[in-house]
């Protein structure tokens, strides 16, 4: 499942205490309200790995809002609108200094988004399925304008930053 591999999710997020539940206390920080199954698990990864556009592992402010420029355009959306909404939910969701975060950081935050949308885990799917679909399509339809090297994504300024 590309580089964002369980191992380093797991490094991340568990201390192996020994005993059954002090795993489990360990998954709470990332897992939030609770473990996820193995399908949801899988479908977030993708997401990542879909998002991660120069595939370094981190999800740059710039990735979000370039992907979502493209789902724009598909959906006949008002492009400017959509850089506002996404640089705004990475500011205030992910980092508020448009840092790269990581797949766990990236994962707190949609589980904990999908759970306020709807806590039933086939409509999560669902609602994933779709994501991950959008995202897949506009890569495959903006190919050349949505491939970049390593190093390229950058932080932004907020959306609007310059009119101030």
């Amino acid at each position: 499942m590309g580089s964002v591999g369980s191992s380093l999710f797991l490094a991340d997020c568990v201390k192996f205490k020994g005993d059954l539940g002090d795993v489990l206390s360990d998954f709470a920080p990332c897992y939030g309200p609770g473990l996820r199954s193995k399908r949801m698990e899988e479908m977030m990864q993708e997401l990542f790995r879909l998002q991660d556009l120069n595939q370094n592992g981190m999800l740059e402010e710039a990735e979000l809002l370039k992907l979502n420029e493209k789902i724009a355009i598909l959906h006949g959306a008002d492009v400017a609108a959509a850089q506002r909404r996404f640089s705004q939910i990475f500011r205030s969701e992910l980092d508020p200094e448009g840092r790269p975060i990581t797949f766990s950081r990236f994962r707190r935050y949609m589980f904990r988004m999908l759970d306020s949308m709807d806590p039933d885990e086939p409509t999560q799917a669902m609602i994933m399925d779709q994501f991950i679909a959008e995202a897949d399509l506009a890569i495959a339809t903006f190919p050349k304008s949505l491939k970049v090297n390593a190093g390229f994504m950058r932080v932004q300024p907020p959306v609007g930053f310059d009119k101030l």
